[in-house]
């Protein structure tokens, strides 16, 4: 709770509880005279259980449990609840293994540290030193070997730097993620609602993945999707390895619109100002200057705008094209860095005002993100034409450097929106003595290139000479460098079996390698043959073998090589992840990965469930849309990609952190404020608990969103 002192006294309570539990003490009544109270209303309809009652009737659950050789699985928040269970269980005679797993175990060293603010730390610290901490792969197994209990977090995290593509064309920052996602449903990327953002405390290691398209930091138990045969399924960070394959959004199919510039710019006492045209909504031309003026260029004394480029056709073409956006023409300035120069205080604010950050910081602004597919290209091509390199030796790509981490993350989504796939890579430059850190995007499947050029493309001639060059020598189609993580011996297997033979027809390893022994995997061309193969046949099995592969092809997924798994020391207070109900997925700097609405605690249940031995015990309110939602009204979960009907045992309790109805009312009465707030639950609680409160003579309010109230 927070207390508030000016000339008036406010206390403002947050999520708080009157009851002592196993963690904490009773929250205390302030001695000052209070003027306003906000107070939470999560649970103003409903009473809680008595708390030691409850206590023991939960242990009690678990030893019967036990006692009749089932494992119970506990998922639990990785922050107050993991440690009140393991505390109750410890103090109420549960002598069987108690595992501990997921993020919840770096939660219990960082409680250690706070010793004196928890009510019960020796009985807490007595569990843990009887509890079994889960490190490895290798612990879950044992846990599930004899009659244990397990309780895990159901989520897993990200860093905050992870960049998520949100379902209105804006590429953010997990920790900033506000509006729908994509996600992934039948191997097509589509929207997804998020229905929370989560903020965990960040552990002390964290893993760093490196893949051939781009990079994340997560937890150890963040789940990845990877394809298995022709079916894909999730893995934890912890179980993949360099060499590893997992999978990639190749596409995002949003098309925006063109958005309205709420740009305002001010040019008081200033009578001599040169008349310029501001464009009032987007449109290609303006995006194109937008582009190559994020990539070289930068305002000065908020009247003169400068962009650099050593080409000078290139600046020529960006001076006409100045004048065709604002009214005013350049002056192409000849010296060691040749510039293209604009006098225009209305210009230089203008620009200023969409973006006035210097790189490293700078960023691609919203309204382009959401702006048609052709302004989008428009801007790309004018930050190519600035940035963008094409190389014909060895690496044979288009490419484009930024210091900007955000540039970078969003120019690669940008070209996805085309369908154009492209690694984003650290890179370090030399300049004299000085270092720079920065981002390639860099574009080298030739497929990839032929997209790029089509519908991207450069205005600057000589790029355009150079990546027309560059087409002849690596053709125009997909090449063989384009790989599916499923090896030939695998596809040999899945051949025999549809056809019902022995031996498939030579046709099959005389012309794509499928043999019992092949490892090598399969590239597009392959499994494009392959299909053609299957259909001349005209056998069912032929025919249904054939369209899963082809579903694979058509699909807007690509599968990206692991170059490194690293341990890393964390550098964050906290870790993200969001929770999209239905898919259960997101795309994250690229990469598909699981939600946090399961994690180590579907594993455990997955294995549970095979084996048909287990107890689920759910211990709080389970909101709709997630997995322990699910459970409770007996729907059907996705385990191992898979949906599936749970036939296990599952029980809740009411382990609430929030004040009952009961403590509630009593905790207004003690305060006795002039003004009541209720606020922090749903609509239907806060309007009930003000009307209820009035009736009893205070004065109350439910507030609604946006509206102010003088204390």
């Amino acid at each position: 709770m927070v207390l508030l002192k000016n000339k008036k006294t406010m206390l403002y309570t947050g999520d708080f509880n009157t009851i002592r539990t196993k963690l904490h003490a009773p929250a205390q009544v302030p001695d000052e005279k209070i003027d306003a109270l906000v107070i939470e209303s999560t649970y103003a309809l409903r009473e809680h259980p008595e708390r030691k009652k409850l206590e023991k009737d939960f242990s009690n659950e678990v030893k019967d449990a036990l006692g009749e050789h089932q494992t119970v699985l506990i998922p639990a928040f990785a922050i107050g609840r993991t440690q009140e269970l393991l505390t109750i269980l410890s103090t109420n005679g549960v002598e069987s293994d108690i595992y501990i797993d997921g993020m919840g175990r770096q939660v219990l060293e960082i409680m250690a540290e706070y010793s004196g603010y928890i009510s019960e730390y020796k009985n807490l610290a007595n569990a843990v030193q009887e509890a079994k901490i889960v490190s490895r792969n290798q612990d879950r197994k044992k846990a599930l070997k004899r009659p244990s209990v397990i309780i895990t977090t159901a989520g897993m995290c990200l860093h905050p730097d992870t960049f998520v593509q949100q379902a209105d064309g804006v590429c953010k920052k997990i920790s900033e993620v506000e509006s729908e996602v994509y996600t992934v449903n039948n191997c097509k990327v589509v929207p997804g609602t998020v229905s929370r953002r989560v903020a965990n405390p960040a552990p002390n290691k964290l893993l760093e993945i490196r893949t051939q398209s781009s990079s994340l930091k997560c937890t150890y138990e963040h789940e990845f999707m990877v394809l298995e045969g022709l079916k894909t399924k999730w893995k934890h960070a912890s179980e993949l390895k360099k060499g590893d394959y997992i999978t990639a959004a190749s596409y995002i199919p949003f098309k925006g619109t063109e958005q309205e510039l709420k740009i305002k710019v001010s040019v008081k006492n200033q009578p001599n100002v040169k008349k310029a045209y501001l464009p009032e909504k987007t449109n290609p031309k303006m995006a194109q200057f937008l582009g190559y003026f994020t990539g070289d260029g930068h305002v000065k004394q908020h009247k003169l705008v400068y962009i650099t480029d050593k080409d000078i056709s290139n600046l020529k073409f960006y001076s006409a094209l100045a004048k065709e956006v604002f009214g005013v023409a350049g002056v192409i300035q000849l010296n060691e860095r040749n510039r293209l120069a604009i006098y225009s205080t209305l210009v230089a604010k203008f620009l200023e005002a969409v973006e006035n950050r210097r790189s490293p910081k700078r960023r691609i602004p919203e309204f382009i993100q959401k702006s048609t597919e052709e302004t989008a290209s428009a801007f790309l091509r004018g930050l190519f034409d600035a940035e963008g390199t094409v190389s014909n030796s060895t690496n044979k790509s288009v490419s484009m450097y930024s210091s900007s981490t955000d540039i970078a993350a969003v120019t690669q989504a940008l070209l996805l929106r085309f369908g154009i796939r492209s690694e984003n890579r650290e890179v370090i430059k030399h300049a004299g003595e000085k270092t720079f850190t920065g981002k390639m995007i860099r574009i080298n499947n030739p497929h990839d290139l032929l997209k790029f050029a089509k519908k991207i493309g450069f205005s600057s001639e000589d790029k355009k000479k150079k990546l027309n060059h560059l087409l002849t020598i690596v053709g125009g189609g997909y090449s063989h460098a384009e790989i599916y993580p499923l090896k030939r011996r695998e596809l040999y297997e899945m051949v025999k079996t549809a056809l019902g033979l022995k031996k498939i027809p030579q046709v099959f390893g005389r012309k794509y390698e499928l043999s019992s022994s092949c490892k090598k995997n399969c590239t597009r061309p392959v499994l494009e043959g392959v299909i053609k193969e299957l259909l001349d046949l005209r056998k069912h099995g032929a025919n249904a073998l054939a369209a899963e592969i082809k579903n694979l092809l058509d699909s807007d997924l690509a599968f990206s090589k692991i170059l490194g798994v690293k341990k890393i020391e964390s550098d964050v207070d906290k870790v993200f992840d969001l929770t999209i109900p239905g898919t259960s997925n997101y795309i994250a700097n690229g990469l598909v990965v699981h939600n946090c609405d399961g994690g180590p605690a579907l594993s455990y249940l997955k294995e549970m469930q095979a084996r048909q031995n287990g107890v689920i015990m759910l211990t709080g309110f389970q909101v709709p849309g997630t997995n322990g939602a699910s459970l409770l009204k007996g729907e059907k979960l996705r385990l191992g990609g898979l949906q599936q009907k749970i036939t296990l045992p599952v029980k809740q309790f009411d382990f609430s952190a929030h004040s009952g109805r009961k403590e509630l009312f009593e905790f207004v009465k003690l305060v006795n404020p002039e003004k009541v707030y209720c606020m922090h639950g749903d609509q239907q609680s806060c309007l009930t608990f003000a009307d209820e409160l009035t009736q009893q003579g205070f004065v109350a309010k439910a507030p609604a969103l946006g509206e102010t109230y003088e204390v």
